[in-house]
């Protein structure tokens, strides 16, 4: 393989080490909770990421949202609740002036609520 893929295989297989540790989970485990090989998530810590992986990442260098195309999370929207999603796509849907009349309206019922 190329020095490009194995480079990017280490960074991905650290990203993945620090999503672990940052959620307190082990690899062991958490591969037989989701149904792998008790080896496989080990394996992906080790920088044994699967080549897809590494494609994926290539694609994402190419402008691709892999977030969009494997989970299905709206760039516009990402870590937004349901309900903000909601708003965020109606208040795109008004006119200019009807958009300034509700971001003074939200921001006199925040200081309010402020207050209390």
């Amino acid at each position: 393989m190329s020095e490009n893929y194995d480079e990017l295989s280490a960074i991905i297989s650290d990203r993945f080490k620090s999503e672990l540790e940052k959620n307190n989970l082990r690899a062991k485990s958490l591969s037989r909770e989701i149904g792998a090989h008790e080896n496989t998530l080990g394996n992906y810590v080790r920088n044994k990421v699967p080549d897809q992986w590494v494609y994926l990442a290539k694609l994402h260098e190419q402008g691709i949202d892999i977030r969009y195309v494997l989970l299905g999370i709206d760039p516009d929207f990402a870590g937004l609740t349901s309900e903000e999603s909601v708003l965020l796509k109606a208040y795109r849907q008004l006119s200019a002036e009807a958009q300034a009349a509700l971001l003074g309206l939200g921001k006199g019922m925040a200081k309010q609520s402020e207050t209390k």
